[in-house]
């Protein structure tokens, strides 16, 4: 699916007539009139959203950050939460999205390590309290950090060597902590996912043609006017081929790849970043459930592929209204590869249709299942 971010302005209007604050709240393109319903509806969810602090953060932690469309910062929650009151849903989404939530000893084992020495080998650790226990901004450390021991100088060769097999060499990716100790092994392996991700060869072929539901990036071109697409984000990119294509019409993308692998303890997990690095291309090692580093209104395109499907619900509303907040007006979100079964499609439909953007193109086949 492919959708177009357009003024919300119409619609905004609309719910003010209807008395409608709901959806507003993390809105950022308004304008005139509608800015004022914006405000109102945002301070009237800010004061909701301080009350429940005051459950959730107990001895009155810090509340919520900057506010998003309408809302200035968050204030510090308030004395202490009832012991053993159980939690309405909404104040279970905010306890389970507080930073390092239930973290205190991990993130103490992080921490315990010898000043100005080599670091603890624990990259693994790192990457649960990140990706599993939302500690999305880890302190900072004063150790050195481990190095491949062989490293050379990368090298990128002529233009079009952003598909080249010869710019993966081993002996600039730390493999310590990979079942695979070589790109060799790593694309002769039948387990896992993402098995062509190292492939050059194969990756180069990528949307050159319609396969299984997506689109070739020629035809995207033809959606918008020359020279409108100019810098993005893929997100869950794999070894980052999308950049590598979108290199070839001159747009920048950075590439966001969620070591699955590592965490699950599937394959030993698979040097994501590190390829993504050693092809010239810039790897941005940010988990989805973190507000991403960009400033409002700034990407012209965003795609996903395939790592949306392990979203619940919930998460997808919440990634929406963040790739909401940094695509500019008539930024393209292209979303390929989505599979779920037929009751959980209809819900993810219902949350992208929310936000009320001009389809471009929409081709949705659920998966066999209830």
């Amino acid at each position: 699916m492919m959708i177009d971010k357009r003024n919300l302005t119409a619609e905004l209007a609309r719910l003010s007539h209807n008395g409608t604050c709901g959806p507003l709240v993390n809105l950022t393109m308004v304008e005139g009139a509608a800015q004022e319903l914006a405000s109102e509806c945002a301070s009237a969810a800010r004061k909701e959203t301080e009350a429940e602090m005051q459950i959730v953060t107990g001895g009155g932690g810090v509340g919520g950050g900057d506010g998003g469309g309408g809302g200035g910062e968050g204030e510090k929650g308030g004395g202490g939460g009832e012991s053993g009151k159980k939690l309405s849903p909404n104040e279970e989404k905010l306890a389970t999205f507080r930073t390092c939530n239930g973290s205190d000893a991990e993130l103490q084992l992080y921490m315990n390590y010898t000043a100005r020495r080599a670091c603890p080998d624990d990259w693994l650790l790192a990457q649960r309290l990140m990706f599993d226990k939302n500690c999305f901004c880890l302190p900072r450390r004063l150790c050195f950090a481990a190095t491949p021991p062989d490293s050379t100088e990368p090298h990128l060769g002529p233009p079009g060597s952003l598909f080249s097999q010869e710019v993966l060499r081993d002996e600039n990716v730390r493999w310590a902590l990979h079942e695979c100790k070589s790109y060799g092994c790593v694309n002769t392996r039948e387990k896992g996912e993402c098995r062509n991700c190292f492939n050059m060869s194969l990756e180069e072929k990528r949307w050159q043609k319609p396969y299984l539901g997506t689109v070739p990036m020629a035809q995207v071109w033809q959606l918008k006017p020359p020279g409108s697409l100019r810098i993005g984000l893929d997100v869950g990119g794999g070894s980052g081929s999308f950049a590598a294509h979108m290199a070839r019409y001159n747009v920048t993308i950075l590439t966001t790849s969620m070591n699955k692998e590592f965490i699950e303890g599937v394959d030993g997990g698979l040097p994501y970043m590190e390829t993504i690095a050693l092809r010239g291309l810039v790897p941005l090692h940010v988990p989805l459930k973190a507000r991403q580093p960009f400033f409002d209104n700034t990407l012209d395109i965003i795609h996903s592929a395939q790592s949306v499907r392990y979203f619940s619900v919930l998460e997808l509303e919440e990634l929406m209204f963040e790739w909401h907040r940094i695509l500019r007006p008539g930024g393209i979100i292209w979303i390929e590869l989505l599979t779920a079964p037929k009751s959980k499609m209809k819900q993810y439909v219902v949350v992208i249709n929310m936000f009320k953007y001009k389809q471009l193109y929409w081709d949705i086949s659920p998966v066999e299942g209830p």
